[in-house]
């Protein structure tokens, strides 16, 4: 099963990730799949700061990556809720859609 991971940092780098993907008849590590993510608010509209969607880019393993710059307009405390799509090598088709709620990073 595919999980989806994701930081969202005021004012910070975003990063996005979909860790194992597999082709469902296979069960191998999908390297071929086409990922991409918009981040919308509590009422459902994308955050400014990018232009949506973000292609996620495969690393290693069906694991995909996606790197945001801070001009990502993302605001602490606020929720937020990531849409990411995958299509498959094989034509399958995933979505997930992780919420996450926005924070700042402090230095220790």
């Amino acid at each position: 099963m595919s999980a989806c991971y994701l930081a969202v940092l005021a004012d910070n780098t975003i990063v996005i990730e979909l860790r194992g993907l597999r082709n469902s008849v296979t069960k191998t590590p999908d390297t071929g799949a086409i990922v991409a993510v918009t981040i919308k608010d509590d009422e459902g509209a994308s955050v400014t700061g990018v232009q949506w969607p973000v292609m996620l880019s495969h690393d290693s393993g069906g694991n995909y990556l996606a790197t945001l710059s801070p001009d990502v307009e993302v605001i602490e405390g606020h929720s937020y809720t990531a849409h990411v799509s995958a299509l498959g090598s094989g034509g399958e088709k995933g979505n997930w859609r992780p919420d996450v709620k926005a924070v700042r990073r402090l230095a220790t």
